[in-house]
């Protein structure tokens, strides 16, 4: 994109994270990547059209009474297996919102996108507090994105190199192992947000999670020092999947799966013997999943 005109608003893009180009995921290996990531680009632009009242910036716009004229600004700040995610700064001289743009990986079906999107909104209309805010969809080519509430360098929590922790943009993108301490009680809580949004209205609960790098986020806010902090930090920012189950074989679900480490490309998980566990990459004990279910049961009284 560079600096480009787009119908009277400067579009800039960044690569905080670097190229985006370096981190996609291909239905095709043989494909050219500059004109897969061409594709990506057009939706991008399309999206932040302002002479287009559909386009993401013109939905943004009306819910937000967000002013006319502004200039756009993508900063490439991470990627997942199934989105690339964007920073978009609107502003002008005086005025700036920032909101947080995933758009679908070459690999991922338009259609994957669009059920994230209105699974997090299920979620957010169950408990505002713990899910980020999706705001808007759009779809234009190739490739459908959303809109979601930006939290400000958001660290990602993962399992690797034999430990939990998490990656921390600030100062440098980076990753910090847990305590033993700390990593109980880390996902301890994300098997209780799991216990939390289960619908019991429709009767399903969140399943193909990957809790390893790409499901839940701790704010800055939250201090390391101090487990009790991790709660009211933490967010589900993904959703891709639902089963439709009793909320008892839900849980019994939860106990029986994530006691495996799993990765998406594990024989395991392709055979289907997976239904929520698709990529935690690091086994739970039985205690911290039933720490986990216990606390996911008191949120939701």
């Amino acid at each position: 994109m560079g600096k480009e005109s787009n119908n009277g608003t400067q579009f800039q893009e960044k690569k905080t994270f670097g190229n985006p180009v370096f981190y996609l995921r291909l239905q095709d290996k043989e494909n050219d990547l500059d004109v897969v990531y061409g594709e990506i680009r057009k939706t991008l632009n399309a999206a932040f059209d302002e002479d287009n009242k559909d386009s993401l910036l013109g939905q943004l716009s009306r819910k937000f009474e967000l002013p006319k004229g502004l200039h756009t600004q993508l900063d490439f700040i991470n990627y997942g297996n199934t989105q690339l995610v964007y920073l978009a700064t609107l502003f002008n001289d005086n005025f700036a919102k920032q909101f947080t743009i995933l758009i679908n990986q070459p690999s991922t079906k338009l259609e994957t996108v669009k059920n994230e999107f209105d699974n997090l909104q299920n979620l957010f209309k169950i408990d505002s507090r713990f899910v980020v805010e999706p705001h808007v969809f759009f779809t234009d080519g190739k490739h459908s994105l959303y809109a979601t509430t930006y939290i400000e360098k958001a660290r990602c929590i993962y399992s690797g190199y034999g430990k939990w922790g998490m990656f921390d943009p600030k100062p440098i993108y980076r990753f910090i192992p847990f305590s033993q301490e700390v990593s109980d009680s880390v996902t301890s809580n994300m098997v209780a947000l799991l216990v939390r949004y289960y619908d019991e209205k429709r009767g399903v609960g969140i399943s193909r999670t990957q809790l390893n790098g790409d499901d839940f986020i701790l704010s800055q806010g939250w201090n390391q020092n101090n487990p009790n902090t991790v709660l009211e930090n933490m967010k589900l920012i993904s959703a891709r999947g639902t089963i439709k189950t009793s909320f008892d074989e839900y849980l019994d679900i939860l106990r029986n799966e994530f006691i495996t480490g799993t990765h998406y490309r594990d024989e395991i998980v392709k055979r289907g013997e997976m239904i929520v566990n698709f990529k935690s990459g690091l086994p739970m004990s039985e205690k911290v999943i039933e720490d986990g279910i216990v606390l996911g049961l008191s949120l939701r009284n």
